[in-house]
């Protein structure tokens, strides 16, 4: 794993973040994530924590050791295969507005109403 915020960006990095050999991730906390090895999302935490009355402490609760919730990794970025529009045409609900019809896939872990909210922005 390579951590861009310590510097260890280079050309080879750049080129396989282009062929989708590689991509940016983000820690999802757990009992075993060590935040000082993700500044930004340790800021983050920081800023966040206090507004939601969470504390570090709740990541080494028993009930995630129990349940093994270690923590793990998620691409920051999704991309979908597959889209197609399948369908085009004006809404028969709402006058003067269109709907659209698609279909796609996307990788294990993604989810489908993050992409549609930003297709609709």
């Amino acid at each position: 794993m390579i951590n861009l915020s310590k510097g260890n960006y280079d050309k080879s990095l750049k080129e396989a973040l282009k062929l989708k050999r590689a991509c940016i991730i983000f820690p999802i906390i757990g009992y075993d994530t060590d935040l000082d090895e993700f500044p930004f999302a340790k800021a983050l935490g920081e800023e966040i924590f206090p507004e939601e009355h969470l504390n570090e402490d709740i990541f080494n609760s028993e009930l995630l050791r129990d349940h093994e919730f270690k923590g793990a990794f998620r691409a920051i970025t999704a991309k979908p295969f597959g889209l197609n529009l399948l369908e085009f045409t004006e809404d028969d609900i709402f006058q003067e507005k269109f709907k659209l019809k698609l279909e796609f896939s996307l990788q294990k872990g993604s989810y489908a109403t993050m992409l549609l909210r930003e297709l609709i922005k």
